[in-house]
């Protein structure tokens, strides 16, 4: 009964016992070797996320660029149809052979108003002079990296500026052309990249972005629009070359933009931050076709569009 009895007060002692000293050490252990792994885990998911979303910032800043610049290659030298002009008795004229100053009369209107497209090479437009409009970019630290390009059309759009087409690119509504009733508007949107300064998670980040000054807007007012474009070239294609090759506008004559038939847009965009995924080290080519090697971990890329313009069949032969 004795035996029994202390069988019993071992048994009991020993339910009631605790982990040893090397099991809870073995236990901890464990539990912070999965605790790291998990960590380590959910670091690099994190971080490969990250990476992707700026390597999808850069591809759809991209895009959206090249949307911004498709649409006005395709809507430059248009003039609607149903619209008298004001001192042509037609139903359709070309740009640049309107007779009211403020619009494209080839005489007096600035050069980069008289035909449906224009463009600089390297430089921006100088929308207060009439001839020498493209001018060197005002900065150089860092240094613009810019071709300038410019649509002109008309519109006759009264949807208003929600739904409609009748502001330029800075949403601002132009006067109506003299003679129209208030019904026809004149549009001209000047393209090029400016500097860009921004902050994110506490670092300063200094980059180009696609910018517009449009014709019903302040003189040379460069509205930004799309961030994270580091480099714009603009080729032109002439209708009748002999050699159907798209030249830069530094090549094309004063009296072959009214023959301009396709643009051909370059752009290279970036990632705002390091892409961790990026390698060490990468080269690509850039719009001029020349090689670019970059040791950082921002992603770079190089995207190039033609567009058909659209109405180049007004233009002047």
């Amino acid at each position: 009964m004795a035996y029994r009895k202390h069988l019993s007060q071992r048994q009991q002692a020993a339910a009631q016992s605790g982990y040893t000293l090397v099991e809870l050490m073995v236990s901890l252990a464990v539990g912070v070797m999965v605790m790291g792994a998990a960590a380590a885990a959910y670091l690099s998911i994190s971080e490969s996320q990250r990476s992707l979303t700026e390597k999808s910032y850069a591809s759809e800043s991209a895009r959206f660029a090249m949307e911004t610049l498709g649409r006005e290659i395709q809507n430059a030298g248009f003039y609607p149809v149903n619209e008298v002009p004001p001192t042509t008795p037609q139903s359709a004229v070309p740009i640049g052979s309107f007779a009211t100053a403020a619009e494209s009369n080839p005489l007096t209107s600035p050069e980069h108003l008289r035909s449906p497209v224009f463009g600089c090479s390297g430089k921006k437009i100088d929308a207060t002079k009439t001839t020498s409009v493209c001018v060197s970019h005002t900065s150089s630290s860092p240094a613009v990296d810019a071709d300038t390009f410019v649509a002109s059309y008309y519109t006759d759009d009264n949807f208003g500026k929600d739904r409609g087409n009748n502001t330029d690119c800075a949403r601002a509504t132009p006067a109506a052309v003299s003679g129209s009733n208030g019904k026809l508007f004149f549009i001209s949107n000047s393209y090029t990249l400016t500097p860009v300064t921004l902050k994110l998670e506490g670092n300063t980040i200094k980059t180009f972005g696609l910018a517009c000054a449009g014709s019903a807007s302040p003189v040379n007012n460069y509205v930004p629009l799309i961030t994270g474009i580091e480099q714009l070239r603009l080729s032109y294609l002439v209708q009748g070359e002999t050699t159907a090759q798209f030249k830069s506008a530094n090549s094309v004559l004063a009296t072959e933009w009214n023959k301009v038939i396709a643009v051909k847009v370059c752009l290279v965009a970036r990632s705002l931050q390091n892409v961790r995924l990026q390698a060490s080290s990468y080269s690509f080519k850039d719009c001029a076709d020349a090689t670019q090697t970059f040791t950082t971990g921002i992603e770079r890329k190089r995207y190039t569009q033609i567009f058909a313009v659209k109405n180049a069949t007004l233009a002047t032969p």
